[in-house]
């Protein structure tokens, strides 16, 4: 039997950021990057990030653990440094939409 795999993922959030002064759109996504399994890949979510979204992006990423990211009954362990050098963990929306601000 094989045994069923947590899955933590290590990302970076980064915070969208006008690239021209004459530029006042709200940006619609911002980039992520994130590790699971020695794997690291490069994705864009919407803004406000979406816990779910992040779901959906790593099942589509991560195909053979597709099952274990898209389950709710799975608790999605998330990890980033931030700005202070600490390793932060998100779990929930609410953590991710902190996470952001």
């Amino acid at each position: 039997q094989q045994q069923q795999q947590q899955p933590t993922i290590a990302s970076t959030m980064s915070a969208p950021t006008a690239s021209t002064a004459v530029s006042t759109a709200t940006p619609t996504t911002i980039p992520v990057k994130y590790e699971f399994n020695g794997s690291l890949r490069r994705a864009a979510i919407d803004v406000p990030p979406r816990f779910n979204q992040l779901r959906t992006k790593l099942a589509r990423s991560f195909p053979e653990y597709a099952a274990l990211f898209k389950s709710k009954h799975q608790l999605l362990r998330l990890k980033y440094v931030d700005e202070e050098g600490d390793e932060i963990t998100i779990t929930t929306q609410e953590e991710l939409e902190v996470a952001y601000q």
